[in-house]
């Protein structure tokens, strides 16, 4: 191999056509083997292909196999997403001389709310007020704390603080 061949090599840029070719030859070669199909696929003259996944939990999976398919590294990062933080896995690897890039944004699941039963529309310390809903809806002591009005099992058992 002489150095204009090292030269020709490192400023190929495939067409278009064969950057979509290669893109099709790699989805068949990745449905072959029962790996998980992208969600949305980009082409770029760099030449680049993305292979998103969707914005779910089973992705990071799907990431995983394609990155075991490919003998890749995968890698996570934690970003702030438009409606919340996110984890980004991805994958990279080059293939048929194309860089391969395959990668998902996943909301991180949010707690719900403390109380998804509204407390009444009265000044109150949450677990002390008798008839509010959501209030008698679950327990709300806390360590030193005066019993609260739920009327079933207790989080703290404190003694002095409430009857067995």
């Amino acid at each position: 191999m002489s150095i204009l061949d090292i030269l020709d090599a490192a400023t190929y840029r495939p067409t278009m056509a064969k950057l979509t070719a290669i893109l099709a030859d790699l989805l068949a070669t990745a449905e072959a083997a029962g790996l998980a199909q992208p969600s949305y696929v980009t082409v770029s003259d760099g030449p680049d292909i993305g292979l998103q996944f969707p914005q779910e939990m089973d992705s990071v999976m799907a990431i995983i196999s394609w990155a075991s398919a490919f003998c890749a590294p995968v890698r996570s990062d934690s970003h702030d997403g438009r409606n919340g933080p996110e984890i980004w896995p991805g994958t990279h690897f080059t293939y048929e001389g194309v860089s391969v890039t395959a990668y998902a944004h996943i909301p991180v699941p949010q707690e719900g709310p403390a109380d998804p039963v509204q407390h009444a529309d009265y000044p109150h310390e949450p677990g002390r007020l008798y008839d509010c809903p959501a209030c008698e809806a679950r327990c709300h002591c806390t360590p030193g704390t005066t019993t609260c009005v739920f009327d079933g099992p207790h989080h703290v058992q404190d003694e002095g603080d409430r009857d067995a």
